[in-house]
């Protein structure tokens, strides 16, 4: 239902846009989610072009908060980020969710800039606490984004697909914030993200880099994609490297509530 919900929010953001924009404080949504909270649209400006999410507050925690940027994979927004959101939300974190799909999304780091921007001059938010979280394809585009420049200094990326083109990106990475921290988090039996593969990824980095790399034993692609199908079963999913090949995921709820506990961990400075 939290999906369904949060599609229809989407769509809404659309059309306003296409209608001349919302009102600057836009309306706050109660969309049903397991951690009691509250969320709005999540409205700037990149490179010309309006930059669409959504902000989900919790309820009963004074400001300001942390916030958590999710850029999410090729599927978009859904269970696989509510999933994470919900273990940082209960634990006093403010989520942002940026949406794929959209032209002016592939145009880095000028989106992350301007996240950034519509964080710092909300109250409510702690610009000086922002951890950039990408999944599958959207950890590329966080990869990307931080090594042009974006001014983020965390970031965690889930099994983006460790492939030759992600590892020349970290290696001409000009980040501007030379001791970024950073979690590679992918599974043991991911053919899409390697052991091997990873570790190139990681050796790449910059020095000064703070980069830990964790490896979720027998976890396929997409761990986290449970709400796809029924239990035990397969999903076949686009490559986060290139959407015309598909990779096999083996959801498992188990693991990917393991996968929330790395991340709030990372997330709160425990790793």
């Amino acid at each position: 239902m939290a999906v369904l919900l949060r599609g229809s929010l989407v769509a809404l953001l659309g059309l306003l846009v296409l209608l001349g924009g919302p009102p600057r404080h836009a309306q706050a949504f109660e969309l049903e989610r397991r951690i009691p909270a509250t969320t709005e649209a999540f409205l700037g400006q990149a490179a010309g072009a309006p930059l669409l999410g959504l902000l989900t507050l919790p309820v009963g925690r004074s400001g300001p908060l942390p916030v958590v940027i999710f850029l999410p994979d090729i599927d978009g927004s859904g269970g696989r980020t509510a999933l994470y959101g919900d273990r940082l939300l209960e634990n006093g974190w403010a989520i942002v969710e940026l949406f794929p799909g959209l032209e002016h999304l592939a145009q880095v780091p000028q989106p992350l800039a301007a996240a950034l921007r519509t964080i710092a001059a909300d109250a409510r938010l702690e610009a000086g606490r922002t951890l950039l979280v990408g999944l599958g394809a959207g950890a590329r585009t966080a990869l990307a984004a931080w090594a042009a420049g974006a001014p983020v200094g965390r970031l965690a990326l889930f099994y983006p697909g460790c492939d030759a083109a992600l590892v020349a990106t970290a290696r001409g990475a000009t980040p501007s914030l030379p001791t970024s921290q950073m979690l590679l988090l992918h599974g043991g039996a991911d053919p899409a993200n390697t052991p091997d593969g990873c570790a190139d990824l990681v050796a790449a980095l910059p020095a000064g880099t703070g980069a830990l790399h964790r490896i979720l034993p027998g976890a396929s692609y997409a761990w986290d994609a449970a709400f796809m199908v029924r239990p035990g079963g397969l999903a076949k999913l686009p490559h986060p490297g290139d959407p015309a090949l598909r990779v096999v995921a083996r959801p498992d709820l188990t693991t990917a509530l393991i996968g929330a506990d790395r991340l709030l961990s990372f997330a709160v400075g425990g790793e």
